[in-house]
């Protein structure tokens, strides 16, 4: 049976853009990018659960981890055999970084083996990682057959989308908990997706279709980001000491680098827009609207809290956490040292 598309409405299309047709058609590349693994992982999920068939899947869905270039002779060797039995088959390269800094053979052999894909198969290559650099020849030359889908996580600062993404969540989990237990959720749990779909698989077991309010759940879900504002005081005031300590604490909880580094970013976040907001003599709700406070008697505090602060300090330091965060993106852990930095700034 001749599967090929009909090309008979494409007839006044470039030949270059005809082939780009017949290969979209015959196979699909899903590329996909982000830290929110919980979302990537839902969406690799999907791909792979609408593209085999369940009896084949075990042999149909191949996972490729290897850093060595050569993962990608044998991801095209994979993606133009036929599947077995039913369905189609998925090939998964997980480390996208193999594509970084290709060889113009490889560049060469991956151009042509993609145009030379067979019609007929309906193969899927996906490729993902937590970062894509798009900017590769690689990676330009798969989004061309194909798309980049992005799952960034929200910014830890947006307590708005937080709370939206905990109330979608909490949804499909058939969860019913009151607002001020959504309110904790928020500050103990922020942008971390991974720990939050875990947090609420144990508190649908716990509930069994009973109402969670606060009370309730503060002995189930630890709230380390106090920790971690505490560290932030202890940064902005200098204390050494005392931050290392709160540091070496949030470690021993488990707490990811990446969410001490998100905490820190949110807490000098609002000390500059409330300091440069004092300095420009702002009304009090415009600097709550600015910094995003859900509840506006906080500003007192806050007020308080860098009333001695130097802006040129608060701007020097979030700057610093933003390349620290950046160390830890790529693998590089100097988190103590760092910290000692922070607080001389």
């Amino acid at each position: 049976m001749d599967n090929r598309p009909n090309l008979n409405h494409h007839l006044s299309l470039t030949q270059l853009q005809i082939e780009v047709v017949l290969i979209k058609q015959a196979m699909l590349i899903h590329i996909l990018s982000g830290e929110d693994t919980v979302s990537l992982n839902n969406r690799i999920n999907q791909i792979v659960e609408e593209h085999t068939h369940p009896q084949w899947r075990t042999f149909n869905y191949i996972k490729l981890n290897s850093t060595n270039q050569d993962t990608i002779a044998d991801a095209i060797t994979e993606i133009r055999t036929i599947p077995f039995g039913e369905g189609a088959k998925v090939v998964h390269i997980n480390q996208a970084s193999i594509f970084n800094n290709c060889a113009d053979e490889i560049i060469q052999f991956l151009s042509e083996n993609l145009k030379a894909i067979s019609t007929t198969n309906g193969n899927v290559l996906l490729v993902t990682s937590t970062k894509i650099d798009c900017r590769g020849k690689a990676i330009k030359l798969l989004s061309k057959y194909g798309n980049i889908e992005e799952f960034p996580l929200i910014p830890s600062w947006n307590k708005k989308e937080i709370r939206n993404l905990i109330n979608h969540s909490v949804s499909k989990y058939n969860l019913s908990l009151t607002e001020d237990a959504i309110d904790y959720l928020v500050d103990a749990i922020v942008n971390n997706t991974t720990r939050l779909d875990s947090e609420l698989k144990k508190l649908s077991i716990y509930a069994a279709g009973e109402i969670l309010n606060k009370e309730t759940i503060i002995p189930l879900v630890n709230n380390s980001t106090s920790k971690c504002i505490e560290l932030a005081h202890a940064c902005l005031t200098g204390k050494v000491k005392v931050a290392l300590e709160l540091l070496s604490n949030s470690m021993l909880s488990n707490e990811h680098p990446l969410i001490i580094a998100a905490t820190l970013y949110s807490c000098f976040r609002t000390w500059l827009i409330v300091k440069a907001g004092m300095i420009e003599k702002l009304k009090d709700e415009e600097i709550v609207r600015l910094a995003n406070l859900k509840n506006p008697k906080r500003l007192y505090f806050l007020k308080a809290e860098i009333q001695f602060a130097n802006v040129e300090k608060l701007k020097q330091s979030l700057e610093f956490i933003c390349s620290l965060e950046h160390e830890l993106k790529q693998g590089i852990n100097n988190l103590e040292a760092q910290i000692i930095k922070l607080c001389s700034i």
